[in-house]
This record gives structure tokens, sequence and C-alpha cells, in this order.
């Protein structure tokens, strides 16, 4: 019978941290969407948003170790030019809605792997080891909340709108 009940709190605990686990996704799909929209700033943005390369670094180009950005960027550009496009006729919302969503699943992924990690590692109970995640996680927001310019969470663009509304 004990066996039965662990069963059941093991499936009742992995329920509880994939609900959780979606809260973060929705979270972080909704900041980087709506809070904080992710949009290509600069050039080097719609450069990276257009131009395929070979997934190795490039000796002698001006920064040759930058892989992953360089592989990232053309795909959800891809993606949001030929999937999502059609469905909004907004390119640039587009963009936004592919890369949130990139890195809404990539931080959740990772939310979820730091927590069987904080579980298996330090030997405790699953809503310990997701509060840590938690923790460990807000603490990637918190530490930019007082930048002494007003530039919350590193954003640029909108220091930049700030600027020019007043």
């Amino acid at each position: 019978m004990s066996e039965c009940n662990e069963l059941q709190s093991n499936s009742l605990e992995k329920k509880i941290l994939y609900l959780i686990a979606a809260g973060v996704f929705v979270f972080i799909f909704s900041y980087f969407s709506f809070a904080n929209p992710i949009v290509p700033y600069d050039g080097d943005d719609w450069n990276y948003l257009g131009s395929y390369r070979a997934p190795v670094p490039i000796w002698g180009s001006w920064n040759p170790t930058r892989v992953l950005p360089e592989i990232l960027l053309p795909l959800t550009g891809y993606i949001a030019a030929y999937v999502v496009y059609p469905l909004i006729h907004d390119y640039l919302l587009s963009i936004t809605i592919v890369t949130s969503l990139f890195i809404a699943l990539t931080i959740t992924g990772f939310f979820v792997l730091l927590t069987h990690t904080f579980k298996n590692i330090l030997d405790v109970k699953t809503y310990i080891a997701v509060g840590l995640s938690l923790i460990f996680l807000a603490l990637h927001f918190i530490l930019f909340l007082s930048k002494s310019d007003n530039n919350m969470y590193l954003s640029v663009s909108y220091t930049h709108l700030r600027a020019h509304e007043t």
C-alpha cells in the first residue's frame, strides 16, 4: 500500500512541477512579448535575422566565437516570416512572438532541469527544489532593477524610448 501512495505522491509532485513550469513559461513569454518586448533594434539585429551561415566559428570575422546567435536569429526570422507573419500580418510582432517563444521554452527547460538537479543533488523534496529554482530564476531579473541610469533589465531601447517621450 505504501508503494501505491509513493507513486501517487510522485505523480502529484510531477504535476505540480509541470504546472509551475507552465506558469514560468507564461510569465517569461508575456514578459518578453509585452512588458519588455524583444524587437530588432539596430543593423546587426536585422542582419542576423536574415543571414544564414555554417554553425562553426568563422576565424577572421569581427567576432568569430559568436555562433549560437548567428544560427538562432535567422531561424527565428524564418519562422516569424513564413509561419507567424501570414497569420497576424505584423512582421515586427511576429519576430517578437517567435523570439519570446524560443526564450520562454529555453528558460522553462532550464527551470525544469535545474529543479531536477536540485532535487537529486541536494536530496530535497520537489517543492523545495522548485522554490530554489524560482529564487534562482528571479535573481536573474532582480539583479538589474536598480541601475542608476533608469535602464531597467538592461533594455537599451526602453531607455531611448523614454528619452524621446519627455
